[in-house]
């Protein structure tokens, strides 16, 4: 066995761990940091940037969220289901953690929002402009693993200031004496078992998308089936486990929801150019949402999450897909750039010539709904409804 001795043993040096590690060395402490990759990082490798509200950046475009405010949204949004005090602190501090990774190196290209809102949903649906978006490394525009960028600053802080990684070295099992936590177990790449003492340890080993059996077991849905998350390797709840086993509490744990076409990152053009809004049905051919909301996924998540088959389908016909290719987009993001139309008919023509289940076309309504699964009296129905309507 191989013994190590530190004040603080971080598990994972994802974001969390590495913020947690840099802030305890920053401190003066000897810290470890386990690591079940080749790298750090984790799922931020992914993102675009963290949220902040009171940060420098935002002053100095003169956005006057201010975190009290950012907090009394949260909490009515979720109804005060959610822990009031960690929810405070998380968004008191949140300003001056962009501004101490702006110090560190870090460079963001400014802040946007996630979504909008049409006006007349504007006081209750709109985003904030929280949304610190880092810039890549090769100074293009920002995309998805745009924050890339930011975990390789940190990491190198984290080396600069002392810490000490042992990568492919995951936690097993906190270390408990007397009822504190004194230490953890680990194993590395070649089998043998890790010991790592300290004063204090810290999980940060993020949440279990990558976990189908724990997927299932703590929100219900199946992975592949019924929800479609990205997956990040290595998330399997190992910290999870690991804090359970050892005392920590047990809150119900759930999944942020969204919505996606199944392998998204393999079928992106498609997957933004659909999120638009055109028709969107459920597979009793119904309407189930206004169609102006779906530029928030979270509402837009927990809608679909709430029909059949957990489910739905956007429906455009020639006529708005030549004025999308023409005109561009109702609703644009950082994630899915505006010009998604000018590269649709390649990605579309060889998703429906490879069979992609998600996708098809028809000349009529009645042959698309069949070819889709769809109702076909219902939509028909809806169809005329909605025609009605405009």
């Amino acid at each position: 066995m191989k013994k190590y001795e530190a004040d603080v043993v971080v598990v994972a040096a994802g974001l969390s761990g590495l913020a947690a590690s840099i802030a305890a060395a920053e401190g003066g402490a000897r810290v470890i940091t386990l690591e079940k990759s080749t790298t750090t990082g984790g799922a931020a490798n992914m993102g675009m940037g963290p949220l902040g509200v009171g940060s420098r950046i935002q002053r100095m475009h003169m956005i006057p969220l201010s975190p009290i405010e950012a907090f009394r949204k949260h909490m009515y949004f979720t109804h005060y289901r959610v822990d009031a005090r960690m929810v405070r602190d998380y968004y008191f501090k949140s300003g001056d953690t962009i501004d101490w990774l702006e110090d560190m190196g870090v460079e963001f290209v400014g802040v946007q929002r996630a979504f909008g809102a049409d006006e007349a949903t504007r006081p209750y649906s709109d985003g904030e402009f929280t949304w610190h978006v880092v810039r890549p490394e090769d100074g293009g525009m920002p995309g998805p693993r745009a924050a890339t960028a930011m975990t390789k600053k940190m990491t190198e802080h984290a080396k600069d200031l002392g810490v000490e990684f042992l990568f492919e070295t995951p936690g097993k099992k906190i270390i408990m004496e007397d009822g504190k936590a004194v230490g953890v177990l680990a194993t590395d790449k070649d089998g043998e078992e890790v010991e790592v003492r300290a004063k204090a340890v810290i999980i940060a080993t993020g949440g279990f998308g990558d976990n189908p059996q724990m997927i299932k077991e703590q929100t219900g849905y199946e992975f592949g089936k019924t929800i479609f998350n990205f997956a990040v390797p290595g998330m399997k709840g190992d910290g999870i486990k690991m804090a359970w086993e050892a005392g920590a509490g047990h809150e119900p744990c759930i999944m942020e929801l969204m919505y996606q076409l199944p392998d998204n990152m393999n079928h992106f053009i498609l997957d933004g150019a659909f999120r638009q809004p055109c028709l969107w049905v459920n597979r009793n051919g119904e309407r189930f949402m206004p169609e102006d909301q779906i530029g928030n996924t979270t509402f837009t998540g927990n809608a679909i999450s709430a029909q059949p088959g957990q489910v739905a389908f956007a429906i455009m016909d020639s006529k708005l897909l030549k004025k999308y290719k023409k005109k561009g987009p109702d609703i644009v993001s950082h994630v899915h750039p505006h010009d998604l139309y000018d590269h649709f008919d390649e990605q579309w023509e060889r998703d429906l010539a490879d069979g992609y289940e998600p996708v098809t076309q028809a000349d009529t309504i009645e042959e698309l709904a069949e070819k889709a699964g769809i109702d076909v009296e219902g939509l028909v129905n809806q169809i005329e409804e909605y025609n009605d309507m405009c």
